[in-house]
């Protein structure tokens, strides 16, 4: 925590609280985070996945970060490639969704995409 307190104080626009800091160098298997939105879970996200890298615990391509919806995940997605363009292979760092994700596994263990409901795959479409 304190060797890397200038990372964590200039990752995202505020310095992470101490709480948040905990969180990014707990490296148990399980580690929830609840709060509110706008509290900070996605510069916790970004700062837990440059402490990994920083550490060497894994390389960019081993990374998942999942969010609950698309723009969640695609936000996700370009702040980590932009507050930690310094890292290599950094685009390797893979950002999804629950639902993408799900798809993908299906896909990879099955060897086609699974067929869904028209109107999950043309939004508006159900309504």
């Amino acid at each position: 925590m304190v060797k890397l307190k200038p990372f964590f104080e200039s990752i995202e626009s505020n310095p992470l609280t101490g709480e948040q800091i905990d969180v990014c160098i707990c490296m148990d298997d399980n580690v929830q985070i609840v709060a509110a939105a706008g509290s900070g879970k996605t510069s916790t996200m970004i700062a837990k996945t440059g402490y990994v890298l920083h550490e060497n615990i894994a390389r960019p391509d081993q990374i998942l970060l999942l969010a609950f919806n698309k723009s969640a995940a695609d936000e996700l997605g370009e702040r980590i490639r932009v507050r930690l363009a310094d890292f290599p292979g950094i685009e390797a760092v893979t950002a999804r969704n629950f639902h993408s994700f799900g798809l993908h596994v299906i896909a990879r263990a099955t060897g086609r995409k699974p067929s869904l409901a028209r109107w999950l795959e043309q939004p508006g479409g159900g309504t």
